[in-house]
């Protein structure tokens, strides 16, 4: 059931199991999978249920790092959070992005993807997906004929398409009749009691617009209000904890991480009739009798090749472009990337069994593709959320983000092009050229807007903010939500994985509070 705070007496005392700060993806998820097992639980919102100026402006603050829209646009304040506007792209993460790679600092998590994949259905299900399946052979076998470029080392990987389940239409009537579930709307969490050691939350408090002030008594506080606001609240609310909630190492805030869309050069195929519909930008491709699923694909490498060739995971779009180029024009200005290229096109007789063929397509102007690449940031400490010294309407201080790349990035997403490339020609599957100077950040670039990693998940404090089970080092019962726990970002959406992770630790939370599955 809904209460809007700004209409409940002031000083208000409500007890719950669990209290939830956030009310997106995460929140929501959390809420009524604890309500399933007979848990009361406060749903904290501190926008109402459509959006309004006045809260949006609460996510005003300062951007110091690279160039990134205004904070108050890129994440939406109001019941059913940033799901407001998102694209409904899903996809899991890849087992190794759980793996611990020696050439990425900071890389791995401290769970396995079998930790989360006994909750992939459950989460298809809550995205509203359909069946659970992200393998080429699955879409082929629906499709009858063969779809996927697998040749040699080169990978097709599919994405999913939500419809996009808008969590807080989708989730409104469910929450709405819950008598196990209390949401309470323009509720701005101010203020959190510890007990004496400050290990304990004992009640938290919410102000509204008109100053009122509501408390929650709570079992276990669940912070799920966002990559950037969770570490935002942590580090502001220091009544009893001068450095921040669960900052004891100075990691709070740190290793923000977003997925940037990054122009890598062109592709021409061997077969210019290669049919590559199955990797046409958002087309609804394949449909089953049971569902009507948007897939699109896009191309990678396999797990030996990026170990190969030292990479982060990555995934590589195709956009088709025409730019009629010729000789002398862009061809000149490109360079390619095998070793090979030129004893290709300069001697015949020692070419591959494509020969000029593969190279005539470019020679003619025929159809080009531009590749995109979507590749996992390096965690960087120093990449971070922080506090302004400016104030937003409640009193607290605003956000300020300073997102850094390292040089390491650069080297790794140039190489990324050229290890493409490699693994094409040596596939037969085509060309790939790039401008002769790979300038670091690339002329054109498109933000993910996914917010991950500032209370990143560990196995020890001196790593990171929260254990495997969510939980921030140093707290009984203090939890975060979302994909500030990310600790390596993969390549992938975050909203799979979030309420999948939502899910496990709703199972945790239930088992520790002793709610029934």
């Amino acid at each position: 059931m809904f209460f809007d705070t700004r209409l409940l007496r002031d000083g208000l005392d409500v007890p719950a199991d669990v209290c939830i700060v956030g009310a997106g993806a995460a929140g929501i998820t959390l809420a009524r999978k604890m309500a399933s097992s007979g848990l009361r639980v406060c749903l904290m919102e501190g926008g109402g249920l459509d959006f309004s100026e006045t809260s949006q402006m609460v996510y005003q603050g300062d951007n110091l790092g690279e160039q990134y829209d205004p904070l108050h646009i890129s994440r939406l304040r109001f019941f059913g959070g940033s799901t407001n506007h998102w694209g409904g792209w899903t996809r899991p993460l890849d087992e190794m992005d759980f793996h611990r790679r020696d050439w990425i600092s900071g890389s791995g998590w401290p769970i396995k993807t079998e930790d989360l994949a006994d909750y992939y259905a459950e989460t298809s299900d809550i995205l509203e997906l359909g069946p659970h399946h992200y393998d080429t052979d699955y879409w082929e076998r629906e499709a009858g004929r063969r779809l996927a470029i697998d040749a040699g080392d080169v990978m097709t990987r599919v994405f999913r398409f939500s419809p996009p389940t808008r969590f807080g239409a989708s989730y409104r009537q469910a929450i709405n009749d819950s008598q196990a579930i209390y949401c309470f709307l323009n509720a701005n969490l101010t203020d959190i009691q510890f007990n004496q050691n400050g290990d304990v939350v004992k009640r938290a408090t919410f102000t509204t617009e008109k100053n009122t002030r509501i408390n929650v008594q709570c079992r276990a506080l669940v912070l799920a209000a966002g990559g950037i606001e969770n570490a935002r609240l942590m580090l502001a609310l220091n009544r009893q904890h001068a450095a921040g909630i669960g900052n004891m190492n100075d990691l709070v805030g740190r290793y923000f991480s977003d997925h940037s869309g990054l122009w890598a050069g062109l592709v021409a195929f061997s077969n210019p009739k290669r049919d590559l519909s199955f990797y046409t930008m958002h087309a609804p491709f394949v449909r089953s009798t049971s569902h009507q699923p948007r897939i699109i694909a896009s191309l990678s490498m396999s797990s030996e090749a990026l170990t190969r060739h030292e990479l982060p995971n990555f995934t590589a779009f195709l956009m088709a472009s025409n730019p009629g180029i010729t000789p002398g024009d862009d061809v000149s200005e490109g360079i390619t990337h095998f070793s090979d290229v030129q004893r290709l096109i300069t001697h015949q007789a020692a070419a591959s069994r494509y020969g000029m063929a593969e190279w005539s397509p470019l020679m003619n102007g025929a159809s080009l593709h531009h590749l995109i690449i979507n590749a996992e940031q390096v965690p960087n400490s120093e990449s971070r959320v922080m506090l302004s010294e400016k104030k937003d309407r409640y009193g607290m201080p605003r956000g300020a983000l300073d997102w850094r790349f390292t040089e390491q990035d650069h080297v790794l997403h140039a190489r990324i092009a050229s290890s493409m490339a490699h693994e094409f020609g040596a596939a037969g599957l085509g060309r790939m050229l790039k401008p002769r100077s790979y300038d670091w950040p690339p002329e054109w670039r498109e933000f993910g807007r996914h917010h991950m990693g500032t209370t990143r998940m560990a196995s020890s404090a001196s790593e990171g903010v929260v254990d495997r089970d969510c939980r921030v080092f140093g707290q009984k019962n203090l939890y975060v939500a979302g994909s500030s726990v990310f600790p390596t970002y993969g390549y992938a959406q975050p909203t799979f994985t979030l309420v999948a992770l939502s899910l496990r630790l709703a199972d945790h939370l239930s088992r520790t509070l002793g709610g029934t599955s």
